[in-house]
């Protein structure tokens, strides 16, 4: 019998770590790095050498030969072969690796049952002297006492650190402070903090992966919408972007930030649609993207007009549809005679914006033969160049101009503007004494026990929002009110200003909740949009029937506004689809707002139908045709009398289900839900949904983004570089994504 191990603590070298910690003598047969066995395949052991396959190359064989000491082979081929799995590689072999621990002392009670089982035998030997140097034990490891937490890897620890500068928006010195390294040593006084240059470079890496983990979830997806909008900060202008689409399995909103990119110099149109362009390439999305969402801003109308698409190829005009057969109605696959069209006059509805200049692409663009895009190229510019996704103005943007704007209309009644700008008048004399004196703010909230809502000047809604409010302290407490502003020496409300305020509330009131309505995200469907703007046209009629006093002319000017603005929406086919295809709204809301489209809806309503259940079965075939069917059909003698006979009684019936089917949808009751089963379990449906409720109606989304900027790109961080900001921005807009399974892992 050979002489058993010292059991003296000891310090492992790097080729005992290596080869699994035996000595020389004792070759384990078994795979001495099972923790990468994620990665690769233990196969077999020829002395020194271990060979191995790596599980990433598969359904390809990739034999790996590596010393038994060095781990320099399997890491050079993960990467060079596998670059976007080095980073997790690398940490699991830190997290794997014992190089510097110390190994735990074995207690008297294994040592005696080593020494009896021995003794037992009939043989002991002494264990040879350790020649390295052994480390003085602790009073917790003489007893057996472990740290808590000591279990946990520092690549761990690194990672949350990691996420916790990203989600809080913190300045990355803090890591190197005492403060902060007291916490990470009183949590587990096993692991440490970090350098604030390794922490700036494992948010570079995370970045990388968190990007790459993004363009592969957006590569499954067959249908996406972004939102562009531009934000300055401390002398700088930046272009921010999101991405939105439906999950294809429960039709939830997800959302994503793909980049808050610097701009520099004049924002003119082609900047941005460079910019935009830019970015659709760099996320592999600018097949997919639908329609892009922005604010009425003149100089994305213009990007849009110059260098935008119109309608998709496969899109038809309710005006040309006939009623006739379905069959002359499906989409032809040669649509090169409509690249020639014009502009759709959507793309310019205000006199500022008609003012614009157009120009052809042929003075724009410098069109090379040999331009042709490549996927390799980092930047797309505008000489070879690729159309912009449709054009969606921000719907939010659109009513607060029917609000503000179009509202003012209604100054040149005389029954309303006096009344209206006197209690307006008092109503901002008292807002401007709260905001610009402290004795007035205090006086207001002791009085009324709360401050005033004060409207800003960027968002219309916030003057709604303040007049609430004053609404609400006028019928609670006007007594108080009134002494208030008298102490404060400004004009009281009388009984006329009290009723103009409740009636400006009132007719206001449906614009408001259109507005919020679109502001959302989660259920921000493009199809709630059109059902929106017909509940909120119902609202103010029956608001302005109901006996105003002062606000008829404001509930007739927002009705105009509303009809200018948004009338042309409700001739655009995808708009109408995407209501008519979701399970909610259908053709109810149409029915009552506009009966004259119905039919011309239902019939292009069963030409999509149509279209995409032959599509599905031709995929169906393709996939299951093979060499026997051609062999049979070359055997049939009556093939050539025979097959188009089939073929149209396989289409007649094709249309007459797709018929039915959209009968049964639109005779179906009203469901809030999106399940399967609010689609009558037809993936035809559920795949249209999608389709066409994959654009977001309003731009919002990305104006949250920047609010997210402002607590990145403080006073004492305007220093940052543009590239710095970028990667904290979108690891902040995407950090719901590194909490995914698939990312940790």
């Amino acid at each position: 019998m050979q002489p058993q191990p010292s059991q003296d603590i000891h310090i492992e070298t790097e080729t005992e770590i290596a080869s699994g910690g035996t000595s020389d003598g004792d070759e384990p047969q078994q795979n001495p790095w099972p923790h990468l066995s994620g990665f690769v395949a233990y196969k077999a052991r020829l002395r020194d050498t271990l060979v191995y396959e790596c599980k990433l190359c598969l359904p390809k064989t990739s034999t790996i030969k590596a010393h038994v000491s060095s781990l320099n082979n399997l890491k050079q081929h993960v990467k060079r072969m596998h670059p976007v799995k080095y980073i997790q590689f690398e940490e699991i072999v830190k997290a794997g690796s014992t190089r510097g621990k110390i190994k735990k002392r074995p207690n008297s009670s294994n040592t005696s049952t080593i020494d009896s089982n021995a003794d037992s035998s009939g043989s002991h030997f002494l264990s040879p002297p350790s020649t390295k140097k052994v480390r003085q034990q602790s009073i917790g490891e003489s007893f057996g006492i472990v740290a808590s937490g000591s279990a946990v890897p520092q690549a761990s620890v690194n990672r949350c650190i990691v996420n916790f500068f990203v989600t809080n928006m913190i300045p990355l010195h803090v890591v190197e402070s005492d403060t902060f390294n007291t916490l990470i040593k009183t949590l587990n006084p096993s692991k440490s903090t970090i350098s604030r240059r390794t922490l700036g470079r494992r948010i570079a890496d995370s970045h990388t992966l968190l990007k790459q983990r993004l363009i592969k979830i957006l590569d499954k997806i067959d249908w996406v919408a972004t939102t562009a909008d531009c934000w300055s900060a401390h002398n700088k202008s930046y272009l921010g972007m999101t991405a939105h689409w439906l999950d294809p399995a429960t039709r939830a909103r997800m959302r994503a930030v793909l980049t808050c990119t610097r701009l520099k110099g004049v924002h003119s149109y082609d900047v941005l649609a460079r910019t935009m362009i830019n970015t659709h390439y760099e996320f592999h999305i600018d097949k997919k993207v639908t329609r892009t969402t922005t604010d009425n801003g003149s100089n994305f109308v213009k990007a849009f007009v110059q260098f935008g698409s119109e309608i998709p190829a496969d899109t038809l005009s309710l005006n040309s549809l006939p009623l006739s057969d379905i069959d002359d109605i499906i989409p032809s696959h040669d649509m090169d005679s409509n690249l020639d069209n014009p502009v759709s006059a959507l793309l310019a509805e205000t006199a500022e914006e008609q003012e614009l200049e157009y120009i052809s692409l042929e003075n724009v663009l410098v069109m090379s033969e040999n331009n042709n895009y490549n996927d390799n190229d980092d930047d797309v510019t505008l000489e070879n160049f690729n159309n912009l996704p449709v054009h969606m103005r921000c719907a939010a943007h659109t009513f607060n101009l029917v609000a503000s704007k179009d509202a003012d209309a209604a100054l040149q009644n005389s029954v309303f503007k006096g009344p209206y700008r006197i209690a307006m008048a008092k109503s901002r004399a008292l807002w401007n004494l709260q905001s610009r004196s402290t004795v007035a703010a205090d006086c207001i909230n002791t009085e009324l026990g709360r401050r005033l809502v004060l409207p800003n000047t960027t968002r219309w809604n916030s003057t709604f929002d303040a007049v609430v409010v004053l609404n609400a302290i006028l019928e609670a407490k006007r007594p108080a009110l009134h002494r208030v502003m008298t102490q404060l020496k400004v004009r009281t409300f009388n009984d006329q200003d009290v009723t103009i305020l409740k009636e400006y509330v009132k007719v206001m009131s449906p614009v408001a909740r259109a507005l919020d309505q679109v502001q959302g995200e989660a259920q921000a469907y493009l199809g709630s949009l059109l059902p929106t703007v017909a509940a909120t046209v119902f609202k103010l009629k029956d608001i302005q029937s109901s006996g105003l006093v002062y606000c008829t002319a404001l509930a007739s000017a927002l009705l105009t506004g509303i009809e200018k603005r948004f009338g042309p929406l409700m001739e655009d086919e995808e708009c109408l689809l995407a209501a008519a295809f979701h399970p909610r709204f259908r053709l109810i809301w149409l029915e009552k707002y506009d009966s004259s489209k119905v039919t011309a809806v239902t019939k292009c309503m069963e030409v999509k139908v149509f279209a995409q259940m032959r599509e599905s079965n031709e995929n169906e075939k393709a996939s299951i045709s093979g060499s026997s069917n051609n062999e049979e059909e070359e055997d049939d003698f009556f093939t050539t009398v025979t097959k188009s006979a089939e073929k149209s009684m396989g289409h007649k019936s094709l249309k007459s289900k797709a018929q039915t089917l959209v009968k049964t949808w639109l005779d179906a009751k009203s469901k809030d839900s999106v399940t399967d089963a609010a689609f009558l379990g037809e993936a035809v449906l559920i795949n249209l949904f999608i389709k066409y409720n994959t654009a977001i109606p309003s731009s919002a989304a990305v104006e949250r983004l920047f609010s997210t900027g402002k607590d990145i790109l403080r006073a004492k961080r305007s220093s940052l570089s543009d590239e710095t900001f970028n990667i904290l921005m979108f690891m902040k807009g995407n950090i719901h994504f590194m909490q995914d399974e698939d990312f940790l892992a």
